[in-house]
């Protein structure tokens, strides 16, 4: 059992090309592109400490990347959406978990499952004020494992948080 998150950063999650800087603005999930922005991190931080995890991250779909707007643990600012698990997360609402990355038929061979790192995987989707899912409050862990039903309610109440934040970057920039 973890006894809370772990402060280390990983490089499960990189891309070849630089990372995308893009100022916030409008109202799709191509502008909400704005490289790492601290309060989504703390949300990153707070989902990872919630799940005892050493990895949270909050991620925004612009195809065919999924960019981590907030992070904990983790340095990459993005990954390719088809290899990602976060874009299972936006094809339903509530909590997706896969307990076991590297048993998971569908899932143990994306690269970056395949390097050992992640053990274990939930996130819930983040949305527009209009309802459309832009992206993903995840968190990983190293050990294959399962959330508590507590978990599993506060990451959901975070995703809840981060809709709000979400909505609120964008009266900022409008």
């Amino acid at each position: 059992m973890h006894s809370g998150p772990r402060r280390r950063t990983s490089s499960i999650v990189t891309s070849d090309l630089p990372p995308r800087r893009e100022a916030w603005s409008g109202a799709t999930s191509g502008e909400l592109i704005a490289g790492r922005d601290e309060a989504f991190s703390h949300l990153a931080e707070l989902a990872a400490g919630l799940c005892w995890a050493p990895i949270g991250m909050v991620s925004v779909v612009l195809e065919p990347w999924l960019y981590l707007t907030g992070a904990y643990g983790v340095d990459a600012d993005r990954v390719l959406l088809e290899r990602s698990l976060g874009r299972h997360v936006m094809e339903q609402e509530g909590v997706f978990q896969v307990e076991d990355v590297a048993a998971h038929p569908k899932f143990a061979k994306y690269p970056v499952m395949m390097t050992g790192r992640i053990g274990f995987y939930a996130g819930a989707p983040i949305h527009l004020p209009s309802g459309q899912k832009i992206g993903a409050i995840c968190v990983c862990d190293v050990i294959p494992r399962e959330l508590k039903v507590w978990q599993v309610r506060g990451l959901k109440l975070l995703a809840e948080q981060t809709d709000q934040l979400v909505e609120l970057r964008l009266r900022q920039a409008g």
